[in-house]
This record gives structure tokens, sequence and C-alpha cells, in this order.
């Protein structure tokens, strides 16, 4: 998976840069690696993982709040 692909498929359902920032990418990193179409390394895509669960988690407790 490209830099691109993962942005445009999360982009309609979260923040994609605060994402990206939480899996230790700089905002001008990101914005390269997103622009330049590059693969993504296994471990690059782990840590988005964990940051994108990191990210449902937090939403899914905002949501119980609003029980």
């Amino acid at each position: 998976m490209t830099a691109r692909e993962f942005s445009d498929l999360f982009k309609p359902y979260l923040p994609v840069r605060r994402v990206a920032e939480a899996a230790g990418f700089a905002e001008n990193t990101w914005y390269t690696t997103v622009t330049r179409g590059r693969e993504l390394t296994a471990d690059e895509l782990d840590r988005l993982r964990a940051a994108v669960e990191a990210h449902a988690e937090e939403v899914r407790g905002l949501a119980a709040s609003l029980a």
C-alpha cells in the first residue's frame, strides 16, 4: 500500500495527518511520502495500524460519553 492509498482510504473517516503524526511521521515527511506515492514499509504500516486503532479507541470513548 502506498501512502496515498492509505490517505485516500482513511481520509473520509479520520484526520489522516494527525494519525500519521501519532505513527511517528513528521508532517513534512508524511506530505513528501504521500505526494511521491512511495510504498509504505511493513514497519510504517504497523505504526499506522496502531495509530488508527488508538484513534478508534479515542472515538469509541467519546461516543460512550454521549450516552
